[in-house]
C-alpha cells in the first residue's frame, strides 16, 4: 500500500527480483505507478478490501492511516501487516546493513556511497529515496555482495527498524516534530538508532551539529565512532572548502593524512555528504585514494540541485522543502554562478510551513525573484492563518526582492518564458510537484535549440 510512493516502490522491485509474486495500490496514479504496471506490477488505483484476497503479507507506508479499510479487512483475514521499513529490514536480511539517517542528506550521502562502491567493484544492494543515475534511472539495486547501503526514514521514527552494521547520522534539525513531539524526544530517537547498531560496526556522525555532540556524548563507549565536519577535533575534517560552477573542491584531513577532494557536487552540504560516503567505503575495504578518484564520474541523483538546462538559463529542480535545506542549496547556486536567482517555492504540508515560518522566511528572502504557488497538502488540512498570501506579505516586509503568488504552474512557466534574462538562474524549490514547471521550462527551451 502507498505503491506509488519512492520508498515503497523501491521494495517492490527488490521483492520481485528475490522471487515474491507482488501487487500493489495507491490513491493515485503517477509516475511511479505507471512504470510499475509496465513491468506487469498489478497495480490498483484507490483502496478496496478486494485487494486484500489471497495474499500473505501486507506492507503499508507510513502515509496509510492505520484506519484504512484495507489495513481492517486484511486484519480480520488474518493476513499479517508491517510497515514499509520492518519490509525492508526482513529483505536485509543476511546482509551488513549500512544505515543513513537524519534530517538532510540522506539521499545524497545514499546515493554518493553507492557510487563509490559499484565504481571499487563492490555489488552492492541500495535502497534510496530518490532516482539515481548511479542505479540505471532506479530507486533501488540488488547486488550479490553482503553490503546492503539503505536510506532511512526518520520522519516516523523508522530507522529505529534497521539492524545496522554500520550507521550514519548526517545531521539533526527542527523537522517532524508532529510526530516526536519535541526536539528532546527527536533527538532521544536518534540516539536509540545509534545504540542500535553492530557493536562490531561502527557509527558515522557529524561533528559539527550540536544534537548529534550531544549524542556522542551519551552512548555506549563500545560502539566505534567516527566524526566528521568542518570542526577542528572532527576526525575527518573538511579545510577549505570552495564551490564554483556547480562542483566543490576541499582538502579532507584524517589521521595526520591531508587529501584534495573534488566532486562535481555544489557546496559545503555536499562536501559534508561526500565525506560521510568515502569513511564509510573506508569501513567497508575501499581505500581512500580510489575513493577520492571514483568521485569524478559520480552522477546526481534527481531532484538533488538537478541540472535540467544550462545554454543559456540555468534551470533547476531541487527537493528543498525546509528552511536549512533551501539555505543551503541557495547558497551553492550563489557561490557557483553569479547569476540572478528566481526561485519558485511551494510549500510542502501547512503544518511545517506553521511551525517553521520565521525560518521560512529568512531563507526565501536571499533569492532576487520568488514565485509562490499552492502548498502541496501531503493529504493535510488547511491550518487556519496558514496562507501562501500571508507568506508573501511577511517576505516582503522582510526584504527588497520581487515576490508574487501565481496558483497555476502553466501560468507560472508562460510568465517565465516571457520574462527570463539568459544569464538567469531558475530554480523550482519543494518536496511536492513543483518540479513539473522547471521540467516544462527546460523542455520548451531544449526545444527552442532545435
Amino acid at each position: 500500500m502507498g505503491a506509488g510512493g519512492i520508498g515503497v516502490s523501491a521494495l517492490i522491485r527488490l521483492a520481485m527480483q528475490q522471487g515474491a509474486m507482488v501487487s500493489g495500490c495507491d490513491l493515485v496514479s503517477n509516475k511511479i505507478t505507471q512504470t510499475l504496471s509496465q513491468l506487469n506490477v498489478p497495480v490498483e488505483i484507490g483502496h478496496s478490501p478486494d485487494h486484500i484476497k489471497e495474499l500473505d503479507l501486507l506492507v503499508y507506508s507510513s502515509a496509510v492511516a492505520k484506519n484504512n479499510l484495507e489495513m481492517q479487512f486484511a486484519h480480520e483475514m488474518g493476513v499479517e501487516c508491517i510497515s514499509r521499513s520492518q519490509m525492508l529490514t526482513r529483505l536485509q536480511i543476511g546482509s551488513k546493513t549500512i544505515g543513513i539517517t537524519g534530517s538532510h542528506g540522506k539521499t545524497s550521502t545514499t546515493n554518493i556511497l553507492s557510487h563509490i562502491l559499484i565504481e571499487s567493484a563492490i555489488d552492492v544492494s541500495v535502497a534510496v529515496g530518490g532516482i539515481s543515475e548511479v542505479l540505471g534511472n532506479k530507486n533501488f539495486k540488488l547486488g550479490s555482495s553482503e553490503w546492503f547501503v539503505s536510506e532511512l526514514d526518520e520522519s516516523d521514527g523508522s530507522m529505529l527498524d534497521a539492524e545496522c552494521f554500520v550507521g550514519v547520522l548526517t545531521n539533526i534539525d527542527k523537522e517532524h516534530i508532529d510526530y516526536y513531539g519535541s526536539m528532546n524526544d527527536l533527538v532521544d530517537a536518534f540516539s536509540r538508532f545509534c545504540e542500535n547498531i553492530n557493536k562490531e560496526g561502527c557509527l558515522v556522525i557529524n561533528f559539527d551539529d550540536i544534537y548529534c555532540q550531544k549524542i556522542i556524548s551519551r552512548i555506549s563507549s563500545n560502539i566505534k565512532i567516527i566524526t566528521y565536519g568542518l570542526h577542528e577535533n572532527a576526525d575527518y575534517r573538511i579545510v577549505d572548502e570552495k564551490t564554483n560552477n556547480f562542483s566543490s573542491m576541499f582538502e579532507l584531513s584524517f589521521h595526520g593524512k591531508s587529501k584534495q577532494v573534488s566532486i562535481p557536487l555544489a557546496g559545503v552540504h555536499n562536501a559534508m555528504n561526500t565525506v560521510a560516503a568515502l569513511i564509510v567505503a573506508e569501513q567497508v575495504g575501499v581505500q581512500m585514494d580510489p575513493g577520492i578518484n571514483s568521485l569524478v564520474s559520480y552522477r546526481r541523483i534527481r531532484r538533488r540541485l538537478d541540472i535540467l538546462y544550462k545554454e543559456g538559463p540555468i534551470v533547476i529542480d531541487d527537493y528543498s522543502h525546509h528552511p536549512t535545506e533551501i539555505e543551503v542549496v541557495l547558497k551553492a547556486c550563489r557561490e557557483s554562478v553569479s547569476s540572478r536567482i528566481v526561485a519558485i517555492f511551494q510549500a510542502h504540508r501547512y503544518s511545517r510551513l506553521q511551525s517553521l515560518w520565521p525560518e521560512f522566511v529568512d531563507a526565501l528572502s536571499s533569492v532576487d525573484e520568488l514565485i509562490l504557488t499552492d502548498i502541496y497538502s501531503a493529504n493535510e488540512k488547511p491550518l487556519e492563518g496558514i496562507t501562501v498570501d500571508k507568506l508573501a506579505k511577511a517576505i516582503l516586509d522582510n526584504s527588497s526582492i520581487k515576490v508574487q503568488y501565481i496558483p497555476d504552474f502553466d501560468n507560472i512557466v508562460d510568465y517565465i518564458n516571457s520574462t527570463f534574462q539568459t544569464t538567469d538562474l531558475i530554480i523550482s524549490l519543494g518536496a511536492g510537484d513543483v518540479n513539473y514547471i522547471t521540467k516544462k521550462i527546460a523542455k520548451i527551451l531544449k526545444s527552442n535549440d532545435s
